[in-house]
């Protein structure tokens, strides 16, 4: 029983280590693809600012020109 824990022992440090390294991989494979990230969260604020100026132009009272 106790070689059992002994091996047993080794193989969950590995897991962890595995888990250590993945979770890095991970992390840089954000910042290599941070320019797509950034495009696609660009594109989806300018579509909830599309959609704001909408909403806003229906709901707002009309204002003298000139305003902003």
């Amino acid at each position: 029983m106790g070689n059992e824990n002994s091996a047993d022992s080794p193989l969950e440090e590995n897991e962890s280590w595995y888990a250590n390294d993945l979770q890095w991989i991970n992390h840089i494979e954000v910042f290599q693809h941070k320019p797509v990230i950034l495009k696609k969260v660009e594109n989806r604020l300018n579509k909830l600012k599309e959609l704001m100026v909408e909403e806003l132009n229906f709901c707002s009272v009309p204002l003298p020109p000139g305003t902003d």
